[in-house]
């Protein structure tokens, strides 16, 4: 049989959504390799996707609808047809919405598939319905508020700039397991004779490809970026003109470092005083340097403080004034360049949310209604709760209960599958249309499918049309096709991105040999 390649992106939690190519004969995956012509990944292609064809063809994919037949936890399902589930499903959801109120059901989604379409859609259909609101705080609220509480909506560097940058301070981000192309343009700027700094709180996997290592205690991150500042006003590498011009506070935030000395911070970092005092001058004496922030300082209770400071700190030498100089490692973009809300659709909802559950605390909500309604059903799709959110303990005691009427679209049986009432199989990025915007470098993508849904799987898309259409709610919205949501979505322009929105189906056309 004749096979062709198609270019796509990868769909997962990963800065770059970098471009692969998909080898197929017009019915399945056969393989997968780098995409040399992506601007970013260039060719360059992880483990997970080299596996790409292996798990959209594996025997262990849920490929009908499931319903539970045993205890909940135990695994036991007997197969059902869609149209049983989709019934089943949504009459559970109209008694309890006539009994209980709509603020009984509750949905969980996060990052198991990062497309537009896919991810956002299930929120529009829970907004039409009136139920819970999910607050997502989960991985980066933290880091994103504590960057936008110094420079606003101003974009980071996008990792190509790094070419001009002539020091590197790598700050609690593992690029060599998590930037596959970082790692190589980090490589050739050492190569170059730049330097490259890491600061970890251990010898993690980025530390053989830095000049130096330095070891930080977990959690005062932001005494190392005060104690810095300190030396660079001291000595006179602090950009006076520029903080002054272009920073709100800065003669009040200069009078509270003179306490900071590199001796105090030594005493809570662990660092040596001089080292960290060497730290800051190479920094300071740098034309262009740029720190490469990662998530891990924020993951503490310090943590939207620790990236403020640090944000202060990119900015204290006026780097940000040259190109290469700054700080990398939040959105580069300062927007979107798809309208989250063509998908999202906020204004489904015609009151506002008589609850909101912020996804730590879903556990609580399941197990502890601390005066508010229990919940009554929760609805899964990308992600995996039982495995991922707080209190593991508690979100498992609070999915076995037998009065919680759980359903989860999912691929795999995974730990929250295991206690669904109902499983609908789900598709991958391969079976379904969709778009795509980087979240750590300033690129957008659209992505046709290039296979049929193995099985009877669906994507979210389809899943919730279909499940909106049984609720009896009629909006425009929910009648159209996976196809036309893509077009529209194509061809809806945003304040940050001016392009040709057109010319993203011909950058994304079958590439076919």
């Amino acid at each position: 049989m004749k096979t062709y390649t198609q270019k796509t992106i990868c769909p997962y939690d990963c800065p770059a959504s970098c471009g692969f190519t998909v080898q197929t004969d017009g019915i399945r995956v056969l393989r997968t390799e780098g995409d040399n012509t992506h601007p970013v990944s260039q060719g360059l292609l992880c483990g997970k996707m080299r596996r790409y064809a292996d798990e959209i063809n594996s025997e262990a994919r849920i490929l009908t609808p499931l319903k539970r037949s045993g205890q909940k936890g135990n695994g036991s399902f007997i197969p059902i047809s869609w149209e049983e589930a989709i019934n089943e499903i949504t009459s559970r959801w109209k008694n309890i919405i006539k009994t209980e109120g709509a603020s009984s059901i509750a949905y969980c989604y996060y990052s198991g598939v990062m497309s537009v379409i896919q991810r956002h859609c299930v929120q529009a259909l829970f907004s039409r319905m009136g139920a819970c609101e999910l607050v997502k705080t989960l991985c980066a609220s933290a880091k994103g508020d504590g960057y936008a509480s110094v420079v606003g909506d101003t974009g980071g560097l996008d990792p190509r700039e790094l070419k001009d940058s002539d020091l590197y301070l790598v700050w609690g981000s593992n690029v060599a397991a998590t930037r596959f192309p970082t790692l190589k343009d980090l490589t050739q700027a050492r190569k170059e004779g730049k330097k490259v700094i890491l600061i970890e709180v251990y010898a993690e996997p980025m530390a053989p490809y830095c000049d130096e290592v330095i070891l930080i205690r977990p959690g005062s991150d932001g005494a190392l970026a005060l104690a810095m500042m300190h030396v660079l006003a001291e000595n006179g590498l602090a950009d006076e003109a520029f903080l002054t011009e272009y920073g709100l506070g800065y003669k009040e935030f200069k009078e509270t470092l003179s306490s900071c000395t590199p001796e105090w911070a030594s005493a809570i970092t662990g660092i040596p005083a001089r080292t960290i005092t060497a730290l800051a001058l190479r920094y300071g004496k740098a034309s262009s340097p740029s720190i490469l922030l990662g998530s891990g300082c924020s993951r503490y209770g310090n943590g939207s403080m620790t990236v403020r400071l640090i944000t202060i700190l990119s900015l204290f030498t006026g780097a940000w004034k040259r190109p290469g100089g700054g700080l990398c490692g939040c959105t580069p973009s300062g927007g979107s360049y798809f309208d989250g809300n063509t998908v999202q659709r906020p204004d489904l909802r015609t009151e506002r949310p008589k609850r909101t559950i912020n996804i730590n605390q879903l556990s609580l909500a399941l197990t502890k209604a601390n005066g508010q309604p229990p919940v009554k059903s929760l609805y899964v799709s990308g992600s995996n709760p039982a495995n991922s959110v707080s209190d593991q303990k508690g979100m498992l005691e609070g999915l076995k209960r037998e009065d919680l009427f759980t359903v989860v679209h999912e691929r795999f049986m995974t730990d929250t599958a295991r206690y669904a009432d109902i499983i609908l199989p789900a598709t991958f990025s391969a079976e379904q249309s969709d778009c795509y915007e980087a979240y750590g470098y300033c690129t957008m993508a659209a992505a046709p499918k290039i296979v049929e849904p193995a099985g009877e799987a669906k994507s979210n898309w389809n899943t919730v049309t279909l499940l909106a259409k049984a609720m009896g709610y009629t909006d425009d919205y929910f009648q159209r096709t996976e196809e036309e949501m893509y077009e529209k979505l194509i061809l809806t322009p945003t304040a940050y991105c001016g392009i040709q929105r057109p010319i993203l189906r011909s950058k994304t056309a079958a590439m076919r040999s």
